[in-house]
């Protein structure tokens, strides 16, 4: 699923990638993007696209499982309330995806400015240090706690209070 939404959605992507950085409108950014290289410019970063999207969900899935697994064997947090369970599993996927962000600036680089977009970061780090693959890490680990909390607490919380069904047609309505 997550190999399909990539091809589909990453030209628009690409496309708005494209207006942050140049300003241009909508139209204006898929007529220069188009003239500078067909339909394949607008997958410029397709294989780091296709990485990160399924480490971010998998990230996301193992830091929400672990944290409470984790939580439950410890009888001083063991007790703690859904929310807080859930705000701790929330800073660890949030954490988690510190991880990811050089991979998402690869993806940006490349949608953004083309072939020469992973040249031009290389040049980057040459004179600016590694730290240059980890700009915006603050404000993208940010959105992805406010994010994955909400998303989080509902299906724990349902998780742990809707009881778990016996009956087919019970199952697919609790799924």
């Amino acid at each position: 699923a997550m190999v399909l939404q990539v091809f589909a959605l990453m030209w628009l992507r690409t496309t708005m990638n494209y207006q942050y950085r140049y300003g241009h409108t909508t139209r204006e950014a898929i007529r220069i993007l188009y003239r500078e290289g067909g339909i394949g410019r607008f997958y410029q970063g397709l294989m780091p696209a296709l990485l990160q999207g399924p480490l971010s969900r998998f990230c996301d899935t193992a830091a929400n499982s672990g944290s409470l697994s984790l939580l439950a064997m410890f009888p001083v947090t063991a007790g703690l309330p859904m929310s807080v369970q859930t705000l701790v599993a929330s800073a660890m996927a949030a954490g988690s995806r510190i991880l990811l962000i050089p991979l998402d600036t690869v993806k940006t680089m490349m949608q953004v400015e083309g072939q020469a977009g992973l040249q031009m970061l290389l040049k980057k780090c040459r004179e600016n240090g590694i730290q240059v693959v980890f700009a915006g890490a603050v404000a993208s680990t940010a959105a992805n706690f406010v994010g994955h909390y909400p998303w989080y607490f509902s299906f724990n919380w349902l998780q742990a209070n809707v009881p778990v069904a016996t009956v087919f047609s019970h199952k697919i309505l609790r799924n």
